[in-house]
């Protein structure tokens, strides 16, 4: 899949491009838990560095009605954060918990190490009953050229002989890379407001790497082990994804 110019992945790009990255773990709860019961334990631990709690709308439905909507079951419901203009918090639901870092992010070894945290607490609750897949989420904006415009990407796509890389458009696809499941999306023109930045405009790039976890596996040790690997397989597909000038305009910064 990669070219040239992709085969050497960067150690980082000086025109960072990621406005948002995400961890989350999916899991079954032990019966009659929910994730209010769920947010109320991790708070306990995470209160320091987490003491603003933030009811999210999913948390004023009812119970019943969120277990059984296979539309809800996934949606957080709380978010402990560090203040309101906090870049990282932590999202809970009924089933998932997740790790959600806005920009500015500070890079991998730093993120990590607060998902390999995150992870021991949730673990430590006792209230897991069984862990169903875990997740790494980015979502670039690229500003390369003006929108709509899919010419940073190494993407050919047409319809009825006509090329639609120029035209606005939104498409969603998924890449078997075993164990993992990768969903990449991409949408021109788009739009988002920025902390401190204001509206952005450009093609927004968004690579969910996902990897599910057999009832028969230690989920919590799978957590653990392939994380990493989730990562660089992520960061593999990000930079096969890009074009040659679209890298160089990103100024890569590569390991000595």
């Amino acid at each position: 899949m990669a070219d040239e110019a992709a085969e050497r992945i960067p150690k980082r790009l000086e025109r960072e491009p990621l406005i948002e990255a995400l961890w989350e773990v999916r899991f079954a709860l032990d019966e009659g838990v929910t994730g209010e019961v769920l947010a109320g334990s991790l708070y306990r631990v995470l209160k320091q560095s987490c003491p603003r709690i933030v009811r999210l709308p999913a948390a004023d439905i009812p119970h019943p009605i969120a277990k059984t909507d296979i539309r809800l079951r996934y949606v957080p419901a709380i978010r402990l954060e560090g203040s309101q203009q906090a870049a990282v918090a932590v999202q809970v639901g009924n089933r998932l918990v997740s790790l959600n870092n806005r920009r500015p992010y500070h890079g991998w070894a730093e993120f990590s190490q607060r998902v390999r945290q995150l992870v021991a607490t949730l673990r430590d609750t006792g209230l897991v009953k069984r862990v169903e897949r875990f997740s790494l989420r980015y979502i670039d904006l690229l500003e390369l050229e003006p929108p709509p415009s899919l010419g940073s990407l190494r993407v050919r796509l047409e319809l009825a002989g006509r090329d639609l890389t120029r035209l606005p458009i939104h498409f969603r696809t998924e890449i078997s890379d075993a164990p993992f499941l990768q969903i990449v999306q991409a949408s021109s023109p788009a739009e988002v407001t920025l902390r401190d930045e204001g509206r952005r405009h450009g093609t927004i790039l968004d690579i969910d790497t996902i990897r599910p976890v057999e009832a028969s596996d230690d989920g919590w040790k799978a957590l653990e082990a392939e994380l990493d690997e989730a990562h660089r397989r992520s960061h593999r597909l990000f930079f096969s994804l890009l074009t040659a000038d679209a890298l160089e305009q990103l100024e890569p910064v590569y390991e000595q």
